[in-house]
């Protein structure tokens, strides 16, 4: 879940920009722009000149009767031609892929595949639905692009700039919770789980890793459950299930939406000024959602509602408490 999962880069960068799917986009862009550019395709040239030199040559000592020995080496010649063509166009590609490369924050997986035609198909596939803020990135001094050496426009010099904070896992600290299986708690003031008697709904809440929620049998568990996001071809994947077990259906003087739908599946979501949010309730007026702020075990946090009433935006109605109770546990969601 790449974006909706963003990282905090530690202290000692001059500059910070905040990241959004626009600028995830302009990397992806600018790796499709460098594989296209004449620095990339240019060798591609050679080899096809360097075979039909060698044939040409060849060809040419046949009918004009030049020495034979000389065949052996314009062989030897237009390989040699091909193979170096091959081995700077190669060796460009990988430049500009280094450059061009973010990992997925969460699951440390490579966006941008080292080769094939579908290579940018998982960097797609990870960009998020919305353009929240996901991370913080050194602003380059570099003002021409590596591979070609044209000087940079203004989204290009964004994508170049932000790819070193990608590209650098070793600085990065991912901002997650911490997968388990949790027993979550609602109530109408700060609670404890101790408290659990006065909640006004109690469920049962997994999150899984990124990585595990798009292989078996996770995946074809959450298949079996109504979603709570709107579904993309760029959102991150589900990576989240609940079951509501117990609901007041008010709390204070509004209805409760947490719990209407008493199972289903969704994903967590972070932007650095609100902390972690997680929609549990979406209809075409109303959503409920709970947010945190501390990464790692979900502890404490508050729930959030939008659309009571008419056209009333989102406000804190209630507290929650939760504990880690086991590993994630998809089931407990069925």
């Amino acid at each position: 879940m790449t974006t909706d999962h963003p990282t905090r880069l530690e202290d000692g960068f001059e500059r910070s920009l905040a990241l959004g799917r626009e600028d995830l986009i302009a990397c992806v862009e600018a790796y499709r722009l460098g594989m296209r550019s004449p620095a990339i395709r240019g060798p591609g040239i050679g080899v096809f000149g360097g075979l039909a030199s060698g044939a040409v040559l060849i060809t040419l000592a046949e009918k004009l009767g030049w020495p034979g020995w000389l065949q052996p080496v314009f062989f030897v010649l237009g390989w040699t031609i091909v193979l170096v063509s091959m081995a700077v166009a190669l060796r460009r590609s990988n430049q500009l892929r280094r450059r061009c490369q973010w990992e997925c924050p969460h699951c440390s997986a490579e966006m941008i595949a080292p080769r094939g035609s579908s290579s940018l198909a998982r960097a797609r596939r990870r960009l998020p639905a919305d353009a929240a803020p996901v991370a913080g990135s050194r602003s380059s001094s570099m003002k021409s692009d590596p591979v070609t050496g044209r000087r940079l426009g203004g989204t290009s010099l964004l994508a170049t700039a932000t790819l070193a904070a990608f590209s650098a896992p070793a600085t990065a600290v991912a901002q997650a919770p911490a997968p388990g299986t949790y027993r979550l708690w609602l109530c109408a003031e700060v609670c404890m789980p101790s408290d659990s008697a006065r909640a006004v709904a109690a469920a049962t809440v997994v999150i899984v890793e990124a990585r595990d929620a798009e292989r078996e049998p996770v995946r074809s568990a959450f298949a079996r459950l109504p979603a709570i996001e709107y579904a993309s071809d760029t959102a991150a994947p589900d990576d989240v299930c609940f079951h509501v077990t117990r609901r007041e259906p008010r709390v204070g003087s509004e209805e409760l939406f947490f719990g209407i739908r008493p199972r289903g599946r969704t994903r967590w979501q972070y932007v650095p000024a609100d902390g972690f949010s997680l929609r549990v309730f979406r209809s075409p007026d109303a959503s409920y959602a709970l947010r945190w702020t501390e990464p790692g075990p979900l502890v404490r946090g508050e729930g959030w509602s939008s659309g009571w009433a008419g056209n009333v935006g989102p406000h804190r109605n209630a507290h929650f408490a939760a504990v880690r109770i086991g590993e994630p546990d998809v089931a407990q969601c069925g």
